[in-house]
């Protein structure tokens, strides 16, 4: 999440799998990433939904009371929009522009992701992550 990856990332599906279920997260050796953000992220991936930053009573106001935020960010202009980003991307000349996107994914083939057949049995079995704390009832705030 730090370094345009997510943090269980792994080019194999099942091992990513494994990795958000189990794994400890962990960072790269970087002096420019302060301990508040890894905190942060700690928090926020924290697999126990009851002890998950911003899942408590307190919400957002959790996220935004965390010392990564603690510059005295005033969030009432970040929602306004009164905030000059650092960088500013280049806008988009058409709706086929894709400029602001690394090449390594511009150089791909397209391909297809459609599903064409429903999942087998064995396939459904496998679907099913134990442990993972993912509810429906969480989705869409109070």
């Amino acid at each position: 999440m730090l370094y345009g990856l997510p943090p269980f990332y792994d080019t194999n599906v099942n091992k990513m799998y494994q990795k958000i279920a189990h794994d400890p997260l962990r960072f790269r050796e970087d002096p420019g990433v302060s301990e508040a953000a890894k905190d942060m992220l700690r928090k926020m991936l924290d697999r126990r939904v009851s002890t998950r930053l911003g899942s408590g009573p307190g919400g957002a106001e959790e996220i935004k009371s965390s010392p990564f935020f603690a510059q005295n960010i005033d969030f009432s202009k970040v929602l306004a929009k009164q905030y000059v980003p650092e960088f500013r991307p280049p806008a988009m000349r058409s709706e086929t522009d894709v400029r602001n996107f690394d090449a390594e994914f511009t150089r791909e083939i397209p391909a297809d992701s459609l599903v064409t057949h429903a999942m087998s049995d064995t396939m459904q079995v496998r679907s099913n992550f134990e442990g993972f704390t993912y509810q429906q009832d969480n989705v869409g705030g109070p």
